[in-house]
Order: C-alpha cells, then sequence, then structure tokens
C-alpha cells in the first residue's frame, strides 16, 4: 500500500507540473489506478495468507463455519454479530463491511417495500390491490 501511495504521488507530481488541461484527469486516473492497484494487492494478500498461514486449516474451518451460521440464521443481530469474524477472515475492505451492514440494517422491511415498488412501476397485477 505504501508503495501504490509512492506510485500514485509520482504520477500526481509529475502531472501537476504541467500546465495542460487534463491535469485533473491524470489525478483522477492516477486515484482510481492507485485504488486498482490497492484492491489487487488487498486480495493477493488475502490469498497468501489463506493459503500459506501456520493456522490456515483452523482459518477456512472457522470461515466456514461462521459463513454457515451467517446463512442459517434470520435474526440481524446475529448476522452482525457474526461479520466482524468473517470481515476479519476474508480480509474485506471497510466499504464491503459497510455495504454489508447497510444491507443487514435494510431487513426485511426494505427488501418488501422495494418488491412492492417494484412490481407497481412494472404494473404487474396484484389482486388485493384491485
Amino acid at each position: 500500500s505504501s508503495s501504490s501511495n509512492v506510485r500514485e504521488n509520482n504520477v500526481v507530481s509529475s502531472s501537476s507540473s504541467s500546465s495542460s488541461p487534463s491535469s485533473s484527469s491524470l489525478r483522477e486516473r492516477a486515484s482510481a489506478l492507485a485504488e486498482v492497484v490497492s484492491s489487487l494487492e488487498r486480495s493477493l494478500a488475502r490469498e497468501r495468507e489463506l493459503r500459506t498461514s501456520a493456522d490456515a486449516a483452523a482459518n477456512v474451518l472457522d470461515l466456514k463455519n461462521s459463513v454457515v451460521s451467517f446463512l442459517a440464521t434470520e435474526n440481524r443481530g446475529e448476522r452482525l454479530r457474526l461479520l466482524p469474524t468473517i470481515a476479519d477472515l476474508l480480509h474485506l475492505a471497510p466499504t464491503e463491511v459497510t455495504a454489508i451492514e447497510a444491507h443487514l440494517a435494510e431487513g426485511v422491511v426494505g427488501r418488501v417495500g422495494r418488491g412492492l415498488a417494484r412490481a407497481l412501476d412494472a404494473e404487474i397485477p396484484i389482486p388485493f390491490f384491485r
């Protein structure tokens, strides 16, 4: 990650020295590329750790048990309790954890509401609304 920061800073500093109108575009591209590099580095580290760590077998078993428990329960609180364990074992990015938490917070009411909205938008006949 420090190497990606150095790469981004080099690209940004070299682009800011020019007075071309595309320097902000270059900064945006450098930032996007730095994010991609960072994501790939995290994925590679995750894969290496899962395959080569001393307790790789225990990690896989913990992951399996956590995922099974997560999927088997309908209790949102239990899923939120299991999420940090799963996030740690999979090395999830904070944005991934936040997205999952937001989905869990939405709950059944939000999903039913979205389904109903889709049905109304599609003008699908719903017998009890006639």
